[in-house]
């Protein structure tokens, strides 16, 4: 499925398939998750071939779907986020972004804190990074291979190796 665009939106998923031309639901391929109620769907490619969806249902999920094999069967599994109100405790109740480093870490912005979600190996794991009880607004890496991390509270970034973000003064 390389190459293919999977886009989420409040209704469903739907993959631009370029060999086809055309769009179809990702349900047709084995890909049925419930439906989002909140801001659709955040979507990445994994490295392994497999695609991450979040969703920020009640409970919010994170799909892992594993697409067809030799016997045309795909698969999907799913790890649930905390389910409990904001900012209590530091446990996230919602998914705010998702993004994919170069070195293949997969890492979740929650309504919470940052988190890294463990894809390579199941049992799938959603391990919290830092940030407790921050919202995490926007992530992204730049040539250094720093994740930039923008929260309600500011700017951080995490320096390549390390897992503690570093508070960015503006």
């Amino acid at each position: 499925h390389r190459g293919w665009l999977w886009v989420g939106h409040i209704t469903g998923i739907d993959v631009y398939q370029p060999e086809n031309g055309r769009f179809v639901a990702a349900e047709s391929l084995g890909f049925s998750i419930p439906k989002s109620s909140y801001g659709g769907y955040i979507l990445t490619d994994l490295p392994n071939g497999n695609i991450c969806a979040l969703t920020n249902n009640a409970p919010s999920k994170a799909f892992f779907f594993h697409p067809a094999d030799a016997t045309g069967k795909g698969r999907l599994d799913s790890l649930q986020l905390a389910d409990t109100a904001p900012n209590q405790g530091g446990k996230p109740s919602y998914f705010t972004n998702l993004f994919l480093s170069k070195n293949e870490t997969l890492y979740v912005g929650t309504d919470a804190g940052l988190y890294r979600i463990e894809h390579t190996a199941k049992p799938y794991k959603l391990n919290e990074v830092a940030l407790s009880g921050i919202k995490v607004q926007l992530l992204g890496e730049d040539d250094t291979g720093r994740i930039w991390v923008q929260t309600n509270e500011g700017l951080r970034a995490i320096e390549k190796g390390s897992l503690l973000p570093q508070k960015i003064p503006i």
